[in-house]
């Protein structure tokens, strides 16, 4: 058997399958409030540790954060409820660990709580406020904008 390396990246979704495993209330998740939740799991990350969670690319949309990827286990559904098609098994514990934090202070919230706050004071603010307020544009959100914006503000 091979030893995982901490800093590996994995799927987002594997993180997705892991919220959804061990979510308190074992029930669906609102898609948009999954969306923001791994978008957090990506920050903490990069902010603590210095590397990404994930490969996928975070998108500011005109409607918030959104990751691709995700789209497919949500698409035409207000909720995520398959998570057959991540692998809780690529995690590190590490990665666990982050996971239940950000559960436990976002998962709490509700999606329109999280909602405004990943507009109000982030770097997907920092994007849609360089563009047109007109503009359908979703622009990605690097790991190195979030680590540069998360350097001089707070989590």
């Amino acid at each position: 058997m091979k030893s995982r390396r901490l800093n590996q990246t994995v799927s987002v979704l594997d993180v997705a399958a892991y919220v959804l495993a061990n979510h308190t209330r074992n029930t669906p998740i609102l898609a948009w409030k999954m969306h923001k939740l791994m978008y957090y799991c990506q920050v903490c990350l990069l902010v603590r540790d210095g590397y990404p969670f994930f490969h996928e690319k975070i998108m500011a949309s005109p409607k918030g954060i959104v990751i691709e990827e995700l789209c497919g286990l949500h698409y035409g559904q207000l909720y995520v409820g398959d998570s057959s098609k991540g692998n809780l098994n690529h995690l590190s514990l590490r990665q666990i660990d982050v996971i239940d934090e950000v559960m436990k202070k976002y998962g709490v919230m509700s999606l329109e709580a999280l909602d405004e706050l990943s507009k109000n004071d982030s770097p997907w603010k920092a994007i849609r406020d360089a563009l047109d307020p007109k503009s359908k544009a979703s622009i990605e959100i690097t790991p190195e904008s979030i680590q540069k914006y998360y350097n001089t503000h707070k989590l």
